[in-house]
This record gives C-alpha cells, sequence and structure tokens, in this order.
C-alpha cells in the first residue's frame, strides 16, 4: 500500500508540473489546462488516503473492497479501450483523389493559424497538390482572441501556399466538432463521392464517427502530426471528449 501511495502523489506532483508547462509554453488560454491540476489533486487525495488507512489501520468491509475494485476496474478499462481507438484511428485512412476534403478548423492567433491548425493545413495542401480534383471545405467559425473566423484564415494560408482559391468552400458559422461535420455537409454538393476528414491525429477518432453517424459514405481521415509537448493533454482531453459525445448519442 506504501508503494501505491508513493506512485499516486508521484503522479499527482508531475500532473500539477505538467498544468504549469502547458501554460508557459501555450499561455493561460490553453484549452483546459486546469485539468492536470484536478487529476492531480485526485491523485493526491487517493495518495492521502491511502496513508491514513494504513497508518491507522483501517479495515473495510470486504464488499466495499470489491465494490472500489469493480469501480477502478471499470474506469480504467473504458480509459484503455478508448484511448486504443484514437490511436488506431489516428493512423491514415488516406482515399485517393477524393471528391472533398474537410478540414477542421483550430485555434486562430489574431488572423495567424496556429501550430495544431498549420499541421492540418499542410497535409491538406500536400493533398490537393497531388490530387489536383479534390476540393477543400476549411470550417471553423470566429471565437475568442480571433479577428478572422478560422475558415478565413485557412482560406488565405492555402491560397499563399498555391492551392486556387476557387478549389476552397469556406464554412465559418461552426463552434465545434459536431458543426463543423454538419455545416460542411451541407455545403457538399455530392455527399455519395468520397470524402477525407483532416485533423490532428488524436481527433480523429471523434471527427470520423461524427460523419458516419451524420451519414458520409466513403469516408476517410488524413492525419495530420500532433506536437509531441501536447501529445498527452490533447489524448487525455479527447478520450473524455469521446465519452461525452457517446453518452449524448452523437457518436
Amino acid at each position: 500500500m506504501r508503494k501505491l501511495s508513493n506512485i499516486l502523489c508521484t503522479v499527482g506532483v508531475l500532473s500539477y508540473f505538467y498544468a504549469f508547462l502547458l501554460i508557459c509554453y501555450v499561455g493561460p488560454k490553453a484549452s483546459l489546462w486546469w485539468l492536470w491540476l484536478v487529476i492531480g489533486t485526485i491523485f493526491l487525495i487517493c495518495a492521502l488516503a491511502i496513508k491514513y488507512i494504513t497508518r491507522h489501520n483501517i479495515v473495510f468491509h470486504l464488499g466495499v473492497k470489491i465494490g472500489i475494485g469493480v469501480f477502478v476496474t471499470i474506469c480504467i478499462l473504458i480509459f484503455a479501450v478508448v484511448f486504443g481507438n484514437i490511436l488506431y484511428y489516428g493512423q491514415n485512412k488516406k482515399i485517393d483523389n477524393v471528391n472533398y476534403l474537410i478540414v477542421l478548423g483550430a485555434k486562430v492567433n489574431g488572423t495567424t493559424v496556429s501550430r495544431a491548425l498549420r499541421y492540418r493545413l499542410d497535409a491538406a495542401v500536400n493533398y490537393m497538390l497531388e490530387f489536383p480534383e479534390t476540393k477543400a471545405i476549411v470550417s471553423g467559425g470566429q471565437g475568442d482572441g480571433e479577428d478572422i473566423s478560422e475558415a478565413e484564415a485557412m482560406f488565405q494560408y492555402m491560397v499563399k501556399q498555391g492551392i486556387e482559391a476557387n478549389r476552397i468552400i469556406k464554412e465559418d458559422a461552426s463552434t465545434n466538432t459536431q458543426e463543423n461535420i454538419v455545416n460542411s455537409i451541407a455545403l457538399m454538393e455530392e455527399m455519395k463521392g468520397s470524402t477525407l476528414i483532416v485533423t490532428n491525429s488524436f481527433h480523429v477518432y471523434r471527427a470520423v464517427e461524427i460523419g458516419k453517424k451524420q451519414g458520409i459514405e466513403n469516408l476517410g481521415s488524413l492525419s495530420a502530426p500532433t506536437d509531441k509537448i501536447l501529445w498527452i493533454h490533447y489524448h487525455v482531453r479527447e478520450v473524455l471528449a469521446v465519452i461525452k459525445y457517446k453518452l449524448s448519442g452523437d457518436i
């Protein structure tokens, strides 16, 4: 028990350190950076509880032990299954010469695309240079700290990279992944054609599942890189997002 307590305490402290790292790397507006404070606090409370129980020789009823064990096991299994799907879908399911790319928006700093969004756009640009018949729907509205819509910033970036303006369709009303895909579908002339959803690897699973739920046929994905420093943060955050979408019936 003492070893388990030490492990939990270490994980808790590391979670606090990671929250500090996120703020230094991305800034105080980093999405859900405080999640790591919550995780750290939970682990530290569990570590202290185990130490207290051990020090005072507190014995729980067998049913309580079984209940706690079952609950923890279920939580670990759910996390592992969702995390595994995120990793699996994060690999490219590329289809050559599709009709449309749906490029999902991400944070824009003023008028400049963020690192995560640039990764997505570079993947889309490279694909469109290889397959000149493909069109792109760039999807994303205007949020806090953004001087223009994400769609407009994406459009400008892709044109500068050599993609013809008439091959890019702007969808600038959406505020989340669900709306990104639903609104993009409304702009597609032919849903029976093939489509790739373009986003960072951690985000592909949820995006593709939403696309399937909305009836997109011949659907694949074009996976863009995920920032190495933010890799853990994005994946843990995405596990929670997938569970939320599953419970709401959106995927």
